[in-house]
Formats: structure tokens, C-alpha cells, sequence
């Protein structure tokens, strides 16, 4: 059972749960979009081999 069936406030359910009262906003409208977890599919700086070195031999 959540805090929030409990009878609780908002904002004593999120300062249980360790996050800021403006989450727990966000989670009852449903727009919340967690990333915890996700795996970072981006660059976060160029390849420097990825200028085709050429093949040597």
C-alpha cells in the first residue's frame, strides 16, 4: 500500500519516497518520465579514430 492510500499529503508521500514534492506532482499527473536506468545512446564527444586512418601495412 502507497503513502498517498494511507491518508497521507502529497508532499509527506514525497519526502518519504526521498524525492521533492514537485515529482510527486509530476508522478499523480502521469508526466513524469523517469531516466533511471536508461542507457545513454548518444555521443558525448567525436570519435577521434573515426577519421578512416586508412590501412596501413
Amino acid at each position: 500500500m502507497n503513502a498517498r492510500e494511507l491518508g497521507l499529503t502529497q508532499s509527506d508521500a514525497a519526502s518519504i519516497a526521498e524525492f521533492s514534492d514537485r515529482t510527486g506532482q509530476r508522478i499523480e499527473a502521469g508526466t513524469h518520465q523517469p531516466n533511471r536506468g536508461r542507457v545513454r545512446d548518444w555521443r558525448t564527444s567525436a570519435d577521434p579514430l573515426a577519421g578512416g586512418m586508412g590501412r596501413r601495412t
